[in-house]
């Protein structure tokens, strides 16, 4: 099959995070969110109302997104928090910027209502790092998946790791796969990427030259036809498969 082919010359594994090694379930419009962030800043010396800090942050990330001239763009929320904080309470506080990390902690907290690791993810991710270079491709935001990757261990297996917005993109974007290869320095078809989602992971990183591994959890009554532009190298439906799936690297 073409399609064992084209995974024989692997040497990295780039991996998508939520829906693939964590899940995730977050309200981001829940207003209680943004009123307990607004208390939690005024121990802080920051005195403003939650409903216009998440109307004003909401909509700096809409223009911010509407300037931008990429296809499937991206915002870094960290910048925009700040923007906002400071123009809602200027010189209020003496270092907003020191602020800033832990407030978008809070912020992702306060909107999440679960939060686990994909059964077998760690098991997977200590196997084929003996076997591969193990690298992370992800529509997320760096100031909290870091923290959420090293929550349930996982950080320490991947060499590089790349975010949307690291590059103000997300998949199906290529650009955000091109970063990923120029991080790890390697041609395209070095490069096997696995995901849960068609349109993000295996289509974003087949235009970039990838092979693809579709992680396909609850498998769909229509069975992939291999072989076409954009259909996945593999199908998966468990992260243990992938063991079967993939050679032994050297």
């Amino acid at each position: 099959m073409e399609g064992d082919k084209r995974i024989s010359r692997i040497t990295v594994l780039s991996f998508d995070v939520f829906g693939t090694l964590l899940d995730l379930e977050e309200d981001k419009s829940r207003p209680d969110a943004y009123r307990q962030l607004a208390r939690w800043l005024g121990y802080h010396g920051i005195l403003l109302d939650g409903d216009e800090l998440r109307c004003r942050l909401e909509a700096s990330i809409a223009q911010e997104l509407q300037r931008s001239t990429e296809e499937h763009p991206d915002v870094e929320i960290s910048s925009l928090l700040g923007g906002v904080l400071i123009a809602l309470a200027p010189g209020s506080c003496s270092d907003i910027h020191a602020l800033l990390a832990e407030t978008a902690l809070l912020l992702r907290t306060l909107t999440t209502q679960s939060l686990s690791v994909v059964p077998g993810a760690k098991e997977a991710l200590e196997e084929l790092g003996k076997h591969y270079r193990l690298g992370i491709c992800s529509n997320t935001q760096r100031a909290y998946t870091i923290g959420e990757l090293r929550m349930f261990g996982l950080l320490d297996f991947f060499e590089h790791i790349v975010f949307s917005s690291d590059v103000k993109v997300t998949k199906p974007n290529p650009k955000i796969f091109r970063v990923l290869l120029e991080r790890f320095g390697v041609s395209a078809d070095s490069v096997c990427h696995i995901g849960d989602n068609m349109g993000d992971d295996v289509e974003g990183a087949s235009v970039a030259g990838m092979a693809t591994i579709l992680f396909e959890r609850t498998p769909t009554a229509h069975p992939m036809t291999f072989g076409g532009a954009h259909s996945p190298t593999a199908i998966v439906t468990a992260l243990e498969q992938l063991r079967v799936v993939l050679p032994r690297g050297e």
